[in-house]
């Protein structure tokens, strides 16, 4: 009896570590959490004030690797998703359209803070924009297609920038690299 008593004093014990570890891992989840949103708005501040004294070079430079060096600190954190679709900004806005398509599919696919159906709208028509840059017409007309059934996002410039790019794919496709002649 003494012993069963000692086993569940010992199972209590490990019961109350753990519940106290999960709590201090939740605290420091928490503090993470704040230290990212904290550190993305500090980068986002700070590049609003570079976009008016640098060039559009080193704006871009800089921008990239403000990004990516916040995206090595806070990989999971709620924020995450907010650089990835910077980084697909502007990397599209250089044409480096894989890199970008790259940074908008993980936006869309992480979970937290998308912005707001209008980001999302805007993120799959600049998609969109990249595909078509690329000649992938199909996937550019699926992603100007989902730019237009955001829900929440219609009427949003978005949504008219890509029904009128649905509009010009027919052409296109017509002109593209390998297709047959126009007679």
């Amino acid at each position: 009896s003494r012993l069963q008593g000692a086993a569940m004093t010992f199972r209590r014990t490990r019961i109350a570590i753990a519940v106290v570890a999960l709590v201090v891992l939740g605290a420091a989840n928490a503090f993470a959490q704040a230290d990212a949103a904290q550190a993305l708005k500090k980068i986002n501040d700070d590049l609003r004030l570079k976009s008016q004294t640098m060039s559009p070079y080193e704006y871009v430079d800089y921008a990239e690797k403000s990004m990516l060096d916040f995206l090595k600190k806070y990989p999971n954190s709620a924020e995450a998703a907010q650089a990835h679709y910077a980084l697909g900004r502007v990397y599209a806005s250089i044409g480096a359209y894989d890199n970008a398509l790259r940074h908008f599919g993980d936006y869309l696919t992480r979970p937290g803070d998308k912005g707001g159906p209008e980001v999302t709208a805007q993120g799959r028509y600049v998609m969109g924009s990249c595909y078509m840059a690329l000649e992938r017409y199909e996937e550019a007309e699926r992603s100007f297609k989902l730019a237009m059934g955001v829900e929440g996002a219609a009427g949003s410039r978005a949504a008219s920038g890509a029904e009128a790019e649905l509009a010009r794919l027919g052409a296109l496709r017509k002109l593209k690299t390998g297709a047959p002649a126009i007679p």
